[in-house]
Formats: structure tokens, C-alpha cells, sequence
């Protein structure tokens, strides 16, 4: 069932499936704000959040399009050229988070779509034409995410496009938790933009290591990972082999204090800086379209 509700004083919209319930905001940047399971919280949203810069807000599920994360020329954040020398300004993890996305409707009401569009003003700073939909299915323990993104142009789109997944877990009990990401590197962003890797040195990683933080783990080898509570096995299990999306490149572990109330897990489909040294970077023809999909399900 999808109702419009108030919340934190603005009005987004409410999907219920069972004793599974998700807020979103499409007028935020298509923002999943939070997602409970039985009451309990999967998806982390603030008490305090300042809704006067969203984009900001540490929780919910940020949308990361048209590139992920920080791009840079001689270093400075924000920055990229394009194909034909022309040095362009586009915020860290792109446009997408800080726009309104249009509802666009569905005959299942479990499902939710939002799309946003290209314009003089995304022109700007990204001279390409496109359609990108941001697309949830809720199950009663399961959030399937879809990222559908058009070519409506007449060139080559290069993009990379993820997810900031801010999971619940209370700072408190950080140390009993862990993650798990079978993968064949390990990588991390220098100030100047590259991405050296080295071979991964473990698959299992407790939430207290500090090196986990902003920590890539590259040439995923399962097609589920997990953040679970190591002593009950409660938690998360995404699912990234799903029919008809390409494929995850890599996911990202981060946090941001030791105070903070969730662990940030990121399956995204290219690194930082893909549009300059291209791990990860898509390259998709006029008139097609592609989709990145996961699911996940709480344990």
C-alpha cells in the first residue's frame, strides 16, 4: 500500500508490504529516507535531520548519478573534462541527490518509481541526454533497488551510478558487527584522484577496523554480501546477481565518526574518478538503455 504521509514536518511518500514500511522523498533527490522491518530499523534516517540541505543528511539512500563520489582535475574536488578538453564542474557524487525527481506511476503497489531528466541546466554540467530512473520494490523482509538509466541522446552517455546505503547500526554496538565482501582487491582514493589496489587481504571485516572506512572492495567473488551481528547473524544480506543488471564493480565500506548510528555498505558500478582513469566507467549507445539491480533482504 502507498499512502502520502508527514514526516519531519514534509510530506513524502509511505509504502507498506506486510510489517515492511519505507519513506521516500522523490522532491529530495529520490531519497529513501528509512525502512523498518517489524518495527525495527534497517535503513537509518536522523531525528535532527536538516532538511534545508538534504543532500547532506548522514542516512537514508542517497542516489549517486551521474558519477560517484569525488572527481578531480590537478586535484581539486569536483572537476572533470570531458572528451573534448572542456574542464566542467559537477558536484561530488553528481546532480541526482540534489534534484526532485517526478513520480512516474506503477500498476504494483508494491513498486515505486521516481525519474529524473536531463535539462539546460544538467547539460551544463554533463552535455548528454538522458532518462534516470530510481525504482524500489518492497517484499515484507526484501527492498529490491533498480537504477535504470536512457540514452536519449545522439552520443555515447558515459556514466557510473550507485548507492549510499546507510544502515542502522548503533555506535554502541559497533563492535559487534562485521561485514562481509568476498572480493579479489582492496583499493583506496588518492589526493590526486588514482586508485591503487592491492590484493584483498581478508573477505570478513569487524565494523571497529579503522582501515574499513572508505575502503573499495574491488572484483566482488560472491554474488551476496552481508552486514550482520556476529553473535545472532541478524542483519543484512544484499544480493547483487540479479536477471537483467550489469555488473557491480565494487563496493564501498564507510562511516563517518565513532558516534554515528549506522555503517554505510555501497554497491556501486565504477570507482571515484572513473571518468578520468575508467575503472568502472559505462560507456551506453544512443537509444539504449541499462539497469543496476540488487535486493536486499534482512535476516
Amino acid at each position: 500500500m502507498q499512502k502520502n504521509v508527514e514526516f519531519q514536518n514534509h510530506q513524502v511518500y509511505e509504502i507498506n508490504q506486510e510489517d515492511s514500511v519505507i519513506r521516500i522523498a522523490p522532491q529530495f533527490g529520490a531519497r529513501l529516507l528509512d525502512w523498518h522491518v517489524m518495527g525495527k530499523p534497517v535503513i537509518y534516517w536522523p531525528e535532527d535531520a536538516n532538511w534545508e540541505k538534504v543532500p547532506s543528511v548522514r542516512g537514508g539512500n542517497p542516489i549517486l548519478f551521474p558519477f560517484i563520489a569525488r572527481h578531480m582535475v590537478n586535484g581539486e574536488i569536483g572537476w572533470w573534462i570531458d572528451s573534448a578538453g572542456t574542464k566542467r564542474a559537477l558536484p561530488m557524487h553528481g546532480f541526482a541527490r540534489n534534484n526532485a525527481f517526478n513520480v512516474i506511476p506503477e500498476t504494483d503497489p508494491s513498486m515505486f518509481r521516481m525519474r529524473f531528466e536531463s535539462s539546460p541546466q544538467t547539460r551544463e554540467a554533463y552535455p548528454f541526454d538522458f532518462t534516470f530512473d530510481v525504482v524500489y520494490k518492497l517484499g515484507a523482509n526484501s527492498l529490491e533497488s533498480r537504477l535504470e538509466v536512457t540514452n536519449t541522446g545522439n552520443t555515447s552517455l558515459p556514466y557510473y551510478t550507485g548507492h549510499h546505503f546507510y544502515f542502522s547500526v548503533p555506535h554502541d554496538q559497533r563492535e559487534k558487527w562485521q561485514v562481509n565482501i568476498p572480493c579479489e582487491r582492496h583499493g583506496r582514493q588518492q589526493p590526486d584522484g588514482s586508485i591503487p589496489e592491492t590484493p584483498a587481504d581478508s573477505d570478513t571485516h569487524a565494523l571497529t577496523k579503522p582501515t574499513l572506512s572508505d575502503m573499495f572492495h574491488i572484483g566482488i567473488r560472491s554474488p551476496k554480501i552481508s552486514l550482520l551481528e556476529k553473535e545472532t547473524s541478524h542483519g543484512v544480506v544484499i544480493d547483487l546477481d540479479m536477471p537483467g543488471s550489469i555488473p557491480w564493480y565494487a563496493i564501498t565500506t564507510w562511516v563517518e565518526k565513532t558516534e554515528s548510528d549506522f555503517y554505510c555498505v555501497e554497491p556501486w558500478t565504477g570507482l571515484p574518478n572513473a571518468i578520468h582513469h575508467g575503472k568502472g566507467l559505462r560507456h551506453l549507445a544512443p537509444g539504449t538503455k541499462e539497469s543496476a539491480i540488487c535486493v536486499i533482504h534482512v535476516k
